[in-house]
């Protein structure tokens, strides 16, 4: 079984990510369910989002649950069913990571503009637009685990979504939950490298 260019790129976050899943399935299921269906690269991080959501809807994660037919489809049902409760230790997590990194992670690089989410609503905002699942991540950026940065060509218009994890590329996500390309991840990789000189200089 060939590696996915994703892991071969950040194998540390995607090991973290398989360990996770393996408390779910074993190694044999889920690597003749990922043959079986041709899953993407960034399917791992989907598949967490996945339990993640079946989970707060209390959905029985029996092998039908857990290894669908369709993955994208039942992702997609998942995630629009599952209701973001606003927490407030979240929202004030979310603001206070802002006010302290912001000045760090807010770029413009090749005419994109690289953005730190700034608040809870913002999350709501991006996920509603481009129909994806970020508006769960609070919780993430909350523990520590993750960074979300939108980028844009325009302020105000939703493009594309940037989660990193130990300041790496976990996932860039565009309109309809879909992989951004490959000119996206090769900006986003300069804008790392001008992002990690950034914190250098703070420590």
């Amino acid at each position: 079984m060939a590696i996915p260019k994703t892991i071969s790129y950040y194998r540390d976050i995607e090991a973290e990510n398989i360990v996770t899943i393996l408390k779910y399935v074993t190694v044999k299921a889920l690597t003749n369910y990922i043959i079986k269906n041709n899953c993407k690269d960034y399917f791992y991080s989907d598949y967490i989002d996945y339990i993640d959501g079946c989970q707060m809807l209390q959905m029985r994660l029996r092998k039908s649950t857990l290894f669908p037919k369709d993955f994208k489809r039942s992702h997609d049902n998942v995630t629009k069913n599952v209701k973001v409760v606003k927490n407030q230790r979240t929202v004030d997590a979310i603001i206070t990571t802002y006010q302290k990194y912001h000045s760090y992670y807010n770029h413009e690089l090749s005419g994109y503009k690289f953005l730190l989410v700034s608040c809870f609503e913002d999350l709501l905002k991006e996920s509603d637009k481009l129909n994806h699942c970020v508006r769960g991540y609070g919780k993430h950026i909350e523990s520590g685990r993750s960074m979300i940065v939108f980028i844009r060509l325009r302020l105000d218009e939703p493009l594309y979504t940037l989660e990193l994890r130990k300041n790496q590329i976990t996932q860039i996500r565009g309109s309809g939950n879909k992989d951004a390309p490959g000119e996206i991840y090769n900006i986003a990789k300069q804008y790392l490298h001008l992002l990690d000189k950034n914190l250098k200089k703070a420590v």
